[in-house]
């Protein structure tokens, strides 16, 4: 059956409340990104996709940007009018909002290895959808590496396009696939593309640092 969506508003009469319904057409936009996250993380891979009845979208009074969470009826995401109001005034409200909701579904549609993937490598995961989805706000910077592989969000994201762009096509959907079914371990790389993930990283700093660094060589075919 397909996803039932819904959306509520704390406070519809709110300055971001009205910046959601004046800037978007929410009713619209939030299942389009429910399914541009879920085709894009799923490409090849359709087979696996987890079955959901209901993602409810919550906008609502409180700190931070957005979070997404399961519940007795499906999946939630709550995002906050005040991270709206602040979109708006630097002029980016509706690519904003469209890019976390991606960023969030990709949460509510992936699998984290019952709970054993690495909080960097999910936030990275989501982050490379929405990289994809074309939703990359301005202050991305993908020189801007971290100084570990799952440092998370834009960072591991951009680690991820690399891979999939320069060794193995299709490594996110291939790892997601891989926690519906098995526990996380750094072993999950070398099982999906042949390439340990220290040579996997140390490849992509340095050519990040040397466009001509000859890219890492799976160990095994």
């Amino acid at each position: 059956m397909p996803v039932k969506y819904r959306v509520v508003f704390d406070d519809a009469e709110s300055p971001g409340s009205k910046i959601v319904t004046t800037e978007t057409d929410i009713l619209r936009d939030f299942p389009q990104c429910s399914s541009v996250a879920r085709d894009i993380l799923y490409d090849g891979t359709f087979h696996a996709i987890p079955d959901i009845d209901v993602i409810s979208l919550f906008f609502e009074k409180m700190d931070g940007v957005a979070y997404s969470t399961a519940c007795s009826q499906g999946k939630e995401v709550h995002f906050s009018l005040g991270h709206v109001l602040n979109s708006s005034r630097n002029n980016g409200a509706a690519a904003e909002i469209k890019g976390v909701l991606v960023h969030e579904t990709v949460h509510c549609w992936q699998f984290n290895g019952f709970g054993t993937c690495p909080g960097g490598l999910i936030e990275g995961i989501a982050d490379f959808v929405r990289l994809r989805a074309g939703f990359a706000p301005p202050h991305w910077n993908p020189h801007n590496v971290g100084d570990k592989w799952d440092a998370g969000y834009e960072r591991t994201a951009y680690f991820l396009d690399w891979i999939d762009k320069t060794l193995y096509h299709g490594i996110v959907q291939q790892m997601n696939v891989y926690l519906k079914t098995e526990r996380y371990d750094d072993s999950a790389w070398v099982k999906i593309c042949g390439i340990p993930l220290p040579q996997l990283w140390t490849a992509y700093l340095s050519d990040r640092n040397s466009p001509e660094a000859p890219p890492a060589q799976p160990t095994h075919t």
